[in-house]
C-alpha cells in the first residue's frame, strides 16, 4: 500500500528527413526509500525530482550517423557516503556518438559518455564519469566478421559526498566470428584491461 514511484515524461518530437530527428522532454518523478531499502534510514523518505532533456539524432550523410542526448536536473545519490542517508543532488549527462561508415564492411561507433552529480548546497562535485569508447565491425565475408571494442572508464570521486572510489579502467576487446552455417559459428576472442590499484603495506612488503 506504499508508493514507491511514479512519474510523467511529457516528450516533444519534430522528425525531418534521412532519419533526423530533434526532441525536447520534461520528467518529474517522485520516488520513495525505506529502511528496508537502506538501513541507514529509519523511516520513509520521499524524493521528487526532476530532468530536462534535448537529443539530436540523424543519419543525413549516408555514411556519417550523429546521436546527442544532454541532460540535466535532480537526481537522487544512492551512493551516499558510508552511514548518510541518499539525498538529492544536481545531475548532469551527456551521451554524444558519431557512426563512420567509411567502406560497406567497415562500421565504427565512437561514443563519450559523461555523468555528473553535484552537492546541491555547496555546489561542489559529488563525482564525474567519463566514458570514452570506440567500436569496430568489419564484416570481410559473409562468413567472416571481426569485432574491436576500445574503452576508457573514469570515475573522479569527492569522499566528502559519496561512497564511490576514485577509479580509472581501459579495456581492450578483441572478438573474431567465422559463421559455419545458420546454426553453427566459431569464435576467438581476447579481452585486456588496465586499471589503477592501491599499494597497500603488508607484512611482507607493498602489494
Amino acid at each position: 500500500g506504499t508508493l514507491i514511484n511514479w512519474g510523467y515524461i511529457p516528450t516533444f518530437q519534430a522528425e525531418f528527413s534521412r532519419q533526423t530527428t530533434l526532441s525536447y522532454a520534461f520528467a518529474e518523478e517522485g520516488e520513495t526509500l525505506r529502511p528496508r531499502d537502506f538501513s541507514v534510514l529509519t523511516r520513509n523518505i520521499d524524493f521528487v525530482r526532476h530532468t530536462e532533456e534535448v537529443s539530436l539524432k540523424s543519419n543525413y550523410f549516408r555514411q556519417i550517423g550523429v546521436s546527442i542526448d544532454y541532460r540535466w536536473g535532480t537526481r537522487v545519490n544512492y551512493a551516499a557516503p558510508g552511514g548518510q542517508a541518499p539525498f538529492l543532488a544536481r545531475g548532469n549527462s551527456a551521451t554524444a556518438t558519431l557512426t563512420l561508415r567509411p567502406t560497406r564492411s567497415l562500421k565504427i561507433d565512437n561514443t563519450y559518455l559523461w555523468f555528473r552529480f553535484r552537492d546541491s548546497t555547496t555546489n561542489a562535485a559529488v563525482f564525474n564519469n567519463h566514458i570514452i569508447r570506440s567500436k569496430f565491425n568489419w564484416q570481410f565475408t559473409r562468413e567472416l566478421s571481426v569485432r574491436v571494442i576500445l574503452q576508457y572508464n573514469a570515475v573522479l570521486a569527492n569522499s566528502r559526498f559519496t561512497s564511490l572510489k576514485t577509479n580509472k579502467n581501459f579495456n581492450g576487446d578483441f572478438l573474431l566470428t567465422y559463421l559455419v552455417t545458420p546454426g553453427t559459428a566459431l569464435y576467438v576472442g581476447y579481452n585486456g584491461n588496465l586499471q589503477n590499484i592501491n599499494l597497500l603495506a603488508t607484512p611482507t612488503g607493498r602489494e
